[in-house]
């Protein structure tokens, strides 16, 4: 029971989710919950960053709407234990309005990142990682609600001040890979695809989800975008001049 045991189970848990294993993670931080409101109570910060993480992985675990649901019942206590302009508290209103989203309602969680993003930018900054996130999210929701071209503005302002190396910058990318793909511009989104895989497969791993989805939307791609065997020496449709064999033919 003492603190510093509990901070070892956090760690545990959270380095079990960024691995991979949301299902995993989610167990671990519901028993932990119930070890720190045992033995510091309700109110303890820690307690309630520990909310925070299992609220998270509820969400990242495959129900967002209870996610959601548990963000809603979380925010009031930040506010009155943080105060509304903590970093945890403005953290809780993101990721109601992240799974918002994800739960089935881009418009609204648009709206919920729009009327965030100002205190964060206030309090946080543009390049705080929250403020990133929101940022993220508001390019998300945005193309998710009917409006992809306004979505890769706002991720073309968002990436220079995204962390290379951050799994959210991957995420990033991968939504622009995305968003050209609706917008029409395949072999745009292939070429970004082929740049986000190494880089996903050396931070994250080869088996992580996130680079396998990297791997299958590149695979669907390469199908759409192959020319028939017998068109292999025709020009590649990428537009570079080069023949298909040996341009984008490299990567089918």
């Amino acid at each position: 029971d003492h603190r510093e045991t509990l901070n070892i189970r956090n760690n545990i848990a959270a380095c079990t989710g960024n691995a991979g294993d949301a299902a995993k993670a989610l167990a671990l931080f519901k028993q932990l919950l119930k070890d720190y409101r045992r033995v510091f109570g309700p109110d303890d910060p820690k307690t309630l960053l520990t909310r925070v993480n299992l609220a998270g992985w509820t969400g990242v675990a495959g129900n967002p709407g209870k996610a959601r649901d548990l963000f809603i019942e979380l925010e009031p206590d930040c506010r009155r234990i943080f105060g509304p302009d903590h970093p945890s508290t403005l953290n809780a209103c993101s990721n109601i309005a992240h799974f918002t989203g994800k739960a089935g309602d881009p418009a609204a969680a648009r709206d919920l990142c729009r009327a965030l993003l100002d205190d964060q930018l206030r309090v946080l900054g543009p390049t705080h990682p929250f403020t990133l996130r929101t940022r993220g999210n508001l390019a998300l929701f945005t193309g998710n609600a009917g409006a992809p071209e306004n979505a890769l503005a706002l991720y073309r302002e968002l990436l220079p001040d995204c962390p290379p190396d951050d799994p959210n910058t991957l995420i990033t990318r991968f939504n622009i890979a995305g968003f050209m793909i609706e917008v029409g511009k395949h072999a745009q989104a292939r070429d970004l695809l082929v740049e986000l895989l190494p880089d996903a497969t050396r931070v994250l791993g080869p088996n992580h989800p996130d680079t396998q989805d990297v791997q299958n939307l590149l695979n669907r791609l390469n199908r759409r975008l192959a020319p028939p065997s017998a068109s292999r020496n025709s020009p590649c449709p990428c537009g570079s001049g080069l023949r298909y064999k040996h341009c984008h033919g490299k990567l089918a």
